[in-house]
């Protein structure tokens, strides 16, 4: 098993991932997402990231930057998005994938990482429900239930709600 960082060289395996992720009305755009957040050039740094086995690409997650609107001295990222192929769904490459891009980011000194999906699955790493009200995404959610964050870092996140913006691949109303 090997975490890389994903390049336009990678463009079909990663679409070949997500058509066995996702349904097909939702591959396309997962795929574009991911091809979108490898074309921008972030400070910090956007991340996307494939977990391979045995050279296949079998996941595929991007990492993006959030700035806050705020004065708050917190960073962080949003996981976006995430896919095994269903092959190998239910084997804990997910986890992998999650846990070793959330070491990357710890090891840059982020703060928290932000998530918009099913409770019950992203529960299973830590990320929190409760936590995720105090951060405030750009669009209006269409399952608020489903936003989350995770602290990944010691930092005293502020009770009050913060706003933030994120990459220009995630600033359209269709992936909230």
């Amino acid at each position: 098993m090997l975490i890389d960082t994903l390049s336009i060289a990678d463009v079909g395996a990663i679409s070949d991932v997500f058509s066995h992720a996702f349904s097909p009305e939702e591959a396309p755009l997962m795929d574009k997402l991911t091809r979108d957040l490898m074309e921008i050039q972030s400070t910090p740094e956007t991340l996307c990231l494939g977990l391979r086995v045995d050279d296949r690409l079998i996941a595929v997650m991007g990492l993006s930057p959030i700035e806050f609107v705020s004065e708050a001295a917190i960073s962080g990222y949003i996981l976006a998005p995430l896919a095994v192929h269903a092959e190998f769904q239910g084997r804990g490459y997910a986890r992998q994938l999650i846990e070793g891009g959330i070491q990357q980011l710890k090891h840059q000194g982020v703060d928290i990482v932000c998530v918009y999906g099913d409770p019950d699955f992203y529960g299973r790493f830590e990320f929190d429900v409760s936590l995720g009200a105090r951060f405030s995404p750009p669009y209006a959610l269409e399952f608020p239930w489903g936003w989350h964050a995770r602290k990944i870092s010691d930092i005293e996140v502020p009770l009050e709600s913060l706003r933030f913006q994120c990459v220009s691949a995630l600033s359209d109303p269709i992936y909230w």
